[in-house]
């Protein structure tokens, strides 16, 4: 399995998972995201360490497959692309 190396983390990614974005993501719904995430958009699922940041509303999502930064985003928000 590849493993990647980021700073001093370790870790293997398990799979790659996609999603789109349902409905547009505001920073004024979650003052946590950095910007806007707007409907259509594809994020990738985060399998890598939340260090238990994540709600459980939320999941874990990065713009690139399992590299981070991770941001979380509310599970209503995205559904899978098969």
């Amino acid at each position: 399995m590849n493993k990647k190396i980021i700073g001093v983390i370790t870790y293997q990614p398990k799979k790659r998972e996609h999603y789109k974005l349902i409905r547009t993501v505001t920073t004024k719904e979650c003052p946590w995201l950095y910007r806007t995430f707007k409907i259509g958009e594809i994020v990738y699922r985060y399998f890598g360490y939340t260090y238990k940041l994540i709600g459980e509303h939320g999941s874990a999502f990065s713009k690139d497959v399992d590299i981070p930064p991770f941001f979380e985003l509310p599970n209503d928000a995205v559904s899978i692309v098969i």
